[in-house]
């Protein structure tokens, strides 16, 4: 299996489109696709989408997250 990804900052420490694709017929294997909102330096939001890889077995799914950083 690998995996690749990329982040693309268009309002850079605010708004950022990040993304991973893991290649593999195996229950992980997909793309997963984030918008990331950071409304404080600490804090960052983000939704997106799973897609599944081919003969993986899963489904699509979608994501909701918040991160807060305790540095």
């Amino acid at each position: 299996m690998n995996m690749t990804g990329f982040e693309i900052r268009f309002i850079p420490k605010l708004l950022h489109l990040q993304g991973d694709y893991f290649t593999g017929s195996s229950n992980i294997s997909g793309a997963i696709v984030n918008l990331v909102y950071y409304p404080l330096a600490n804090l960052q939001t983000y939704c997106g989408v799973s897609v599944p890889g081919p003969h993986s077995g899963t489904e699509f799914a979608g994501n909701i997250g918040i991160i807060y950083n305790l540095k």
